[in-house]
């Protein structure tokens, strides 16, 4: 008889990051479209520091 090698292997992630290839109701965004928002908010963040105390 074969001896059973009985080793525990932790799975991938520990369930907390679920990769699904379905298509999922809600907000699909590219990654192109986070880094085309982030770099709008900071150039407006730039703008309102320049020229920000004249608007007031």
């Amino acid at each position: 008889m074969s001896k059973k090698n009985n080793i525990n292997i932790p799975g991938a992630g520990g369930g907390i990051f679920r990769v699904s290839n379905e298509e999922s109701k809600g907000f699909n965004f590219k990654p192109i479209h986070i880094i085309g928002f982030t770099a709008a908010v900071v150039v407006i963040e730039i703008i309102l520091h320049l020229y920000g105390g004249a608007l007031l």
